[in-house]
């Protein structure tokens, strides 16, 4: 699965990376009407007291989802809870299965269900007495302020848990997260909450960015043309190439002559040299793609400067600036580099001298600084 994720076109990475960004902002505005919300409901008092057997979440549920209900806690359904991974145990928590005044001493009936860790259970245990309003025939009557979800961690082998144990659960059944250490420090928002959201979400973003830029460089890399000698198969190499009969030709001048010489040359071979030359250096992308290319990469930074964060957004700007430096395609000395044009731009002159005088080369001193 994870080679198929490598195998990605270059543009499947920029869309996900557009994606996480949006996805982080969303999750960050979430986090803020969430914390609006939890200012809200510190400045009002809690709700009232409500026994689970006539709980309605629509009546008894105020802001942040706060409630605070009563009723006792079924003992035999008390259970600890494990998750584990190739027979090693990851996480333990400790099940409470709580029930209303209304419901028998045997029942089966889940109203709520308190799922706490080590620390919250033993603080429970040591604490148990604040907590406690009242006596019931089915036991001690509890009464908790908290926070009432529909899901938590857990929550999955919770009800795996007390499927196997028969345990039903009621129409409004939630998950109870009790305020042990005060309804202040609930409540209180939390300030880098929005900071690690950002942090999480551009950090995938900015990985599968520069996935992009790589795989966008490795393909400009391959279809890059090979450099190869444009004399090859020119008239100056004997080997590899077919020498026609000499005739005699019953002239005034020998063969050996100027003259005898210009009547006997054979044209093509050097129209093949100019045709040689000239094809090197034209290995250009077609303007289409090129337009498509740069009108993503504007979607890319458009979406840079107004999603990502300043860091980022200059990350990829640089990213950018130098994928748009490095060779487009062209021929381009071995470096390549900022200065790729103007080396095109002196390979093309040389292209056309050669073309013009194909010997031109054999007189040079050095034949590498073509």
């Amino acid at each position: 699965m994870l080679s198929l994720f490598f195998r990605l076109p270059f543009w499947m990475y920029l869309v996900m990376a557009v994606c996480f960004g949006y996805m982080t902002e969303r999750l960050v505005v979430k986090d803020r009407k969430k914390d609006a919300e939890i200012t809200e409901a510190l400045k009002q008092d809690p709700p009232q007291v409500v026994d689970l057997s006539g709980y309605d979440p629509a009546r008894n549920k105020a802001l942040a989802d706060e409630v605070t209900v009563s009723g006792w806690i079924n003992t035999e359904h008390n259970t600890e809870l494990t998750k584990s991974k190739n027979g090693i145990t990851t996480g333990t928590r400790y099940m409470f299965v709580m029930a209303g005044e209304g419901d028998s001493e045997g029942s089966q009936i889940a109203r709520a269900v308190l799922i706490l860790t080590e620390a919250e259970r033993d603080f429970f245990a040591e604490n148990s007495g604040q907590f406690l309003s009242g006596l019931l025939p089915q036991g001690f009557e509890m009464t908790f302020n908290g926070r009432a979800t529909s899901s938590m961690s857990f929550s999955d082998v919770a009800r795996k848990a007390m499927k196997e144990q028969g345990v039903t659960r009621a129409e409004n059944f939630f998950y109870l997260q009790p305020y042990f250490y005060g309804r202040e420090a609930a409540l209180s928002p939390d300030p880098n909450a929005a900071l690690d959201i950002r942090t999480v979400g551009y950090g995938i973003a900015g990985v599968l960015v520069l996935l992009a830029l790589s795989k966008i460089v490795m393909r400009r890399k391959n279809k890059r043309p090979q450099k190869g000698d444009s004399f090859a198969n020119g008239p100056i190499v004997t080997s590899g190439v077919d020498l026609q009969p000499q005739t005699v030709a019953r002239t005034a001048h020998a063969n050996d002559s100027p003259v005898g010489r210009l009547a006997t040359a054979e044209p093509s071979q050097s129209s093949e040299v100019e045709e040689q030359v000239s094809l090197v250096g034209r290995h250009v992308p077609k303007r289409a793609t090129q337009i498509w290319v740069n009108m993503l990469w504007g979607v890319a930074g458009v979406a840079a400067v107004f999603i990502l964060p300043p860091i980022l957004a200059a990350m990829v700007a640089v990213g950018i600036l130098a994928w748009r430096m490095m060779p487009q395609g062209r021929v381009q000395p071995e470096t390549g580099g900022i200065m790729s044009r103007v080396w095109a731009r002196r390979s093309k002159e040389v292209s056309r001298k050669l073309a013009s005088d194909p010997f031109e080369r054999l007189r040079q001193p050095d034949h590498r600084q073509v």
